[in-house]
């Protein structure tokens, strides 16, 4: 399966699994909007999931910085364990998980 197609069947899952929270959608970007405020956008690239990883953006205005800096570092590690492969319901279940704790 090409990245395209990866990318457009990744889209299309995500829209069913958490309609409530993706906010808009194209080929290219993402936007979830999540409880607390919290957002992110995740831009995908030409050649994600194979080679590059998709670059997302959190916004949480009412986030501590440590909190930022470990749902940012915790998002970079589930990519790394899963290079090669999408990883974007796995970042939404993480921050999911992050905001009920």
């Amino acid at each position: 399966m090409s990245d395209e197609e990866q990318r457009i069947a990744e889209i299309e899952s995500l829209a069913s699994i958490f309609p409530d929270l993706l906010e808009e959608t194209t080929d290219k970007q993402l936007v979830f909007k999540f409880d607390r405020d919290i957002g992110m956008t995740i831009n995908l690239p030409e050649d994600y999931p194979s080679i590059s990883p998709p670059i997302f953006e959190l916004s949480g205005p009412y986030l501590r910085r440590e909190q930022k800096e470990v749902l940012h570092n915790s998002l970079n590690d589930v990519y790394i364990e899963n290079i090669g492969f999408p990883v974007i319901f796995n970042w939404i279940s993480l921050v999911q998980d992050f905001i009920r704790f």
